[in-house]
């Protein structure tokens, strides 16, 4: 069974914070990137930073990134879905308003860092005033 959702954007971001913390992305991990009025990240960076291990498959067509409850998560070159799967057998669908890319002159893969974030269960904040994305843990669920 899939299940899509469509989840909103935002503009490019001059700086991130997660959990209160400002980010900052090592220069040989990539940059923050604007594409389609949207704030991207480099996957691994992003990935590995909220506690994900990343692998790609071949020739940075895919990625897949798994968290530490051993959910998967996987993003392609050029597509508006983000899949997300569990170990229940149902893969859910993220439909996401822009796509994944590859800048094929760094061989780096960039995401969406909201639509991103969101599959992850953090809660995504926008300031405009001061172009930041701020990334929340969100609480657990009783």
């Amino acid at each position: 069974m899939l299940i899509s959702q469509a989840i909103g954007g935002f503009a490019t971001a001059q700086q991130i914070i997660i959990d209160g913390a400002v980010v900052d992305i090592p220069e040989d991990m990539g940059s923050i990137r604007e594409k389609d009025d949207r704030t991207f990240v480099p996957i691994r960076f992003i990935s590995e930073y909220l506690g994900c291990a990343v692998n790609y498959g071949a020739l940075q067509e895919s990625a897949t990134i798994t968290d530490a409850n051993s959910v998967s998560y996987l993003a392609q070159r050029d597509s508006e879905m983000l899949y997300i799967l569990p170990n229940t057998g149902m893969a859910q669908r993220i439909r996401m308003d822009t796509q994944v890319f590859v800048d094929d002159s760094e061989d780096r893969m960039y995401i969406p860092i909201r639509f991103f974030a969101q599959a992850l269960g953090y809660t995504v904040d926008w300031d405009e005033a001061t172009q930041t994305v701020t990334l929340t843990t969100a609480p657990p669920t009783e």
